[in-house]
């Protein structure tokens, strides 16, 4: 999942969800303000990175904006040769997760907890319903949890980050 805010919560970019299907049959619609990525095992690749920092790019030179990018250490984390000169992007050291990038403990804890407890929701209301596997959930809904999550986290939680 990637995750991009301005320090103080008032701009949100869309999530990108990382996914293992290519091209999901079952994902017809995707609901707006997230998008899907079919990648290998899942993981954040430099291919993928470097689209989404394009694409980005391409959203700030629109709104004639330059930002700075901060992003962990990860080896996907290439930033590409050609220059993107509304988007400054810096990495952070290795080995500072808990230190200096809140938004692993903060924002990105806080999503994944209300993910949960809308997944745990669905399963407990399909099993009262007595639908026959009531753990079968589709890409879909997960993608609409993670969007809904996304929108309810207020933007005190993450500028106290």
């Amino acid at each position: 999942m990637v995750v991009g805010t301005n320090a103080t919560g008032s701009e949100k970019l869309p999530l990108l969800i990382l996914g293992t299907a290519k091209r999901p049959r079952w994902l017809r619609v995707k609901p707006d303000g997230v998008d899907y990525k079919g990648v290998g095992k899942g993981w954040m690749t430099a291919a993928v990175f470097s689209e989404w920092l394009q694409d980005l790019e391409a959203r700030m030179a629109a709104e004639d904006r330059r930002i700075l990018l901060l992003v962990d250490n990860a080896p996907s984390h290439k930033v590409p040769e050609e220059a993107t000169p509304h988007v400054r992007v810096v990495k952070l050291p290795p080995n500072t997760t808990a230190a200096i990038q809140p938004m692993d403990q903060g924002v990105i804890a806080t999503l994944k907890a209300r993910v949960m407890d809308a997944q745990t929701e669905a399963i407990m209301q399909a099993h009262m319903h007595g639908e026959e596997d009531p753990h079968q959930i589709k890409l879909a809904q997960a993608l609409q949890w993670c969007k809904q999550a996304w929108d309810d986290i207020p933007a005190e939680t993450i500028k106290h980050c």
